[in-house]
This record gives structure tokens, C-alpha cells and sequence, in this order.
């Protein structure tokens, strides 16, 4: 029936076909996989970046179990320099580019801190003494 029909519409369409394929051309088939459109999103739009980006950790920070947990003597130590002064904290997590927020989530226990985190922030508490310094005795930041 569909060559019927095909005799209908184009008498001639298999012969032209015929030497089209002569001329040296081929039957090519479209991939119809989402390869084509791998950035893009509904309506061919760029995909956004997240929007939080700017406090996003890689996940060998995360501490699931204990022997990957930092010490408690080392929390108690950032917990005290915290507590010090008014202000280290929003310091602390400028420095090492974490929210605040999550800075107290340690300090108060809530949240588990990785020994490679832990080793990150009381290294980052010096360079925030540092500045705390400069600011003292010069009047200005660097």
C-alpha cells in the first residue's frame, strides 16, 4: 500500500533516489540522542550556574565517620578563639570562603568538621590574627 501511495504523490521518486545515490551521496540518519543539546536546556536557554556557588565545598571535606572527624580538643581551641573577639567569625569564614553559619554549626557542635577542614581553619585563624594585628598597630587594612 505505501508503494502505492508513493506512485501516487511521485511516480519517479525511487529513480531519482536511485541517482541521487549514483552521484556518490548516502542515506545518512540523524541521531536523535540529547548529545546535540548537552549546555542547553528547555528552549535551547543556557543552563544556569547554581545559585550558591560561591560557598560550595568539595565532598572530601565531609566527615561520616569518626576516625575522619577532627578532635574535640581541636574544636575547643577554635571554639575559644572564636569566642575572643567580636567579629572572627565572619572573618574567619572570608578567609577560608565558608558561610558563617556553618562556622557556628562546629563551634556549637551541631555539625561534624573533617580533620583536613579543621587543619584548614586553624591555619586560616594565624593569617585572621595577622590582619587583626595589622589593623591595631597601622590603622589599615592590606
Amino acid at each position: 500500500m505505501i508503494d502505492q501511495l508513493n506512485t501516487l504523490i511521485k511516480p519517479s521518486l525511487s529513480n531519482e533516489i536511485e541517482a541521487w545515490l549514483a552521484e556518490g551521496n548516502s542515506i545518512t540518519y540523524l541521531s536523535t540522542s540529547k548529545t546535540q543539546k548537552e549546555d542547553k536546556s528547555f528552549n535551547n536557554r543556557p543552563i544556569k550556574p547554581a545559585k550558591n556557588e560561591k560557598y560550595q565545598r568539595d565532598v572530601k571535606h565531609r566527615a561520616t565517620r569518626p576516625e575522619q572527624q577532627a578532635k574535640w580538643s581541636d574544636v575547643l581551641v577554635l571554639k575559644n578563639w572564636l569566642e575572643a573577639k567580636v567579629g572572627r567569625m565572619e572573618a574567619l569564614g572570608k578567609e577560608v570562603n565558608l558561610n558563617p553559619a556553618y562556622l557556628s554549626q562546629i563551634k556549637n557542635s551541631k555539625r561534624k568538621c573533617s580533620k583536613e577542614r579543621m587543619a584548614e581553619l586553624l591555619e586560616a585563624t594565624k593569617r585572621v590574627e595577622l590582619t587583626e594585628l595589622v589593623v591595631k598597630y597601622c590603622g589599615e587594612k592590606q
